[in-house]
This record gives structure tokens, C-alpha cells and sequence, in this order.
């Protein structure tokens, strides 16, 4: 584990109610979205293993534990019937918190912007996979749509 993502754990874990915190209140005001009727404790469940995922991944120094969670849950929140903004908004939720957190307890040097940059790899890698996801998903709907189609109209010319 680099200089940055050490720097990076120790901040998260100083402040990690408060970050927390904001993250679950931030979701439950989403308004129009799936998030919004959501009790608190279920978002501080769900957001907890996020920053759990998010936290191994940066101390194992194998960000594919990150991703590879946001994979899972997007995969999980497609079928709930979540659409990718929905999901994409809580994953920038997150991250803008996170940002907040860093650059209003962090000094300002080339510390912070490292820890800045993890964060942004981290979450754009995070980011491209979910839409991969989502794109997975609509095209195998879109398969067994066509397929449906297919034998309707078998069935319909008999």
C-alpha cells in the first residue's frame, strides 16, 4: 500500500461516522428514486460495506475488491429494478462525501490531491464497471426479448 492510500485510510477511518452520516442523509433525500423510501439504518447497512469494500481494497492494495463489489451490487440493484442513474448517483453520493471529507479535514498540499487521485481512480474504475453492468443486463433482456418475439410469432403464424 502506497503513501496516498495509507493517508487515505487513516483519514476515512477518523471520520468515518461523519462520512457515513452524510452519505445515508444525502440518499435519503434522492428524491424520485428508489433510495428515498430506504430507512436510514438499511442505507447505513448498505453504505458500510461499501466503505468496508472500498477500505480492503486500499489496504490490500487490490482495487479489484472495490470493483468487484460495486459489480456485485450493481448487478443486484439492476434486477431490484434500479436504474443505472439511480445507482450511478449514490456511487457520486459517496465519492462527492468523501471528497468533502478530505478536502475539509485534510491540509491542502500534494497529499491531499494523491489522496484525491486514488479516490477518482477508484470510483471512475468503479463507475465504468457499473455501466458495463447495467449494459450486460439490457442486452440479455434485450436476447430474451427477441427470443419471445420469435416464438410468438412462430406461435401466431401456426
Amino acid at each position: 500500500m502506497g503513501s496516498a492510500e495509507r493517508q487515505l485510510v487513516a483519514a476515512i477511518l477518523s471520520h468515518k461516522d461523519e462520512l457515513l452520516h452524510q452519505v445515508c442523509s444525502r440518499l435519503e433525500k434522492f428524491s424520485q428514486s428508489h433510495y428515498e423510501v430506504i430507512p436510514y439504518e438499511s442505507h447505513l447497512k448498505r453504505e458500510e460495506a461499501l466503505l468496508a469494500a472500498l477500505l480492503q481494497g486500499l489496504t490490500d492494495d487490490d482495487p479489484t475488491i472495490f470493483i468487484s463489489f460495486v459489480e456485485r451490487v450493481a448487478s443486484q440493484r439492476s434486477q431490484e429494478g434500479y436504474s443505472l442513474y439511480e445507482v450511478q448517483r449514490a456511487l457520486n453520493i459517496f465519492e462527492e462525501e468523501l471528497w468533502r471529507l478530505l478536502t475539509t479535514t485534510q491540509p491542502v498540499n500534494s497529499d491531499m490531491v494523491a489522496m484525491l487521485a486514488v479516490c477518482n481512480r477508484l470510483f471512475g474504475s468503479a463507475k465504468d464497471h457499473l455501466a458495463k453492468i447495467y449494459h450486460q443486463e439490457k442486452q440479455q433482456v434485450q436476447e430474451e426479448l427477441d427470443d419471445l418475439r420469435k416464438k410468438f410469432a412462430q406461435f401466431h403464424n401456426k
